[in-house]
């Protein structure tokens, strides 16, 4: 058994050897100074492992007493110890070094050695990127839309509001930036006149009243005629948008033909609006500027047809 485990420890420190040898040391941190009762084992230990040459292991396969080639065996493990405590930066006591010689005191000392090192700290999430970002926006915006086309079921109010909460936009700045011209449906649905009321969400504020008029035509995906939109408070008008011509008011979303896109109050809101048509009135979304490029859900708008 003692044999076999002395060839077991030697075929060990023939492959570390050499790889050692044949790829160098791995270089450790650099440590702080120490004491003069402290040693710095590992220039020596270098050394050491230099020594370990193809002579070393002849010598040992030459020895034919057990107990000489045991020793030798010893001797050689006691170096390959000393070079994996030098390996891992690890500075030791002369006494402590001496105890590397004793095969009893061997293993508590490298346990000591290896439960000193410092813990590696945990690796940190980067924070996504604009471009690692851009993904989910588009994920988040396609899933409005999709929501968007089950306004043709509602058919009771109070599943209104559970369904503009769902067509909620989250980006309403990348909408903007690639809207499209109304179609003839959609502009079918906004002509007329409407007048209706904006609710705001936090109930802090009183509603304002909306009053909105089309009369538009459709030609060569442009809106000409002339329009409408007020915004009152407490019956006083705030906010007005009128016009005779090319309209760019109103506009749709790409990839839901069921949302409708009016600048109310400038390009300082926006109504996401949907027709409900079982239930005969214009209802949806309110979205007000909170800073360059950014809008915020701040209310619900509903319009009656006059």
């Amino acid at each position: 058994m003692k044999s076999t485990l002395i060839l077991i420890l030697l075929g060990a420190v023939i492959g570390l050897s050499s790889g050692y040898l044949l790829f160098g040391a791995r270089k450790s941190p650099p440590t702080p100074a120490v004491t003069a009762e402290t040693v710095d084992v590992s220039a020596e230990v270098m050394r050491k492992l230099q020594d370990l040459s193809e002579k070393d292991i002849e010598d040992y396969l030459k020895l034919r007493d057990q107990r000489a080639r045991y020793e030798k065996a010893e001797n050689i493990l006691t170096q390959l110890l000393q070079i994996l405590i030098a390996d891992l930066g690890v500075r030791v006591k002369q006494g402590q070094l001496e105890q590397l010689q004793d095969p009893a005191s061997r293993l508590p000392l490298i346990e000591s050695a290896i439960a000193t090192q410092p813990t590696p700290a945990p690796a940190q999430t980067p924070a996504p990127t604009p471009a690692q970002a851009l993904p989910a926006k588009t994920a988040a915006n396609a899933e409005w839309k999709r929501q968007g086309a089950l306004v043709a079921e509602i058919r009771v109010e109070n599943d209104v509001r559970e369904f503009l909460k769902k067509v909620e936009i989250s980006d309403l700045y990348s909408e903007l930036r690639q809207t499209t011209s109304l179609t003839q449906s959609q502009l079918d649905v906004l002509n007329g006149a409407y007048n209706g009321e904006m609710t705001f969400d936090d109930g802090k504020q009183r509603p304002w009243g909306v009053e909105l008029r089309l009369n538009g035509r459709l030609r060569n995906n442009q809106i000409t005629g002339n329009h409408l939109l007020t915004l009152a408070k407490d019956g006083k008008v705030f906010s007005r948008s009128a016009g005779r011509g090319n309209i760019t008011d109103f506009t749709g979303f790409v990839g839901d033909p069921n949302a409708l896109l009016v600048e109310a109050g400038g390009d300082n809101g926006y109504f996401q609006l949907y027709h409900f048509e079982k239930l005969g009135y214009l209802s949806g979304n309110y979205y007000q500027k909170v800073g360059a490029g950014n809008f915020r859900k701040v209310g619900t708008v509903v319009l009656y047809s006059r």
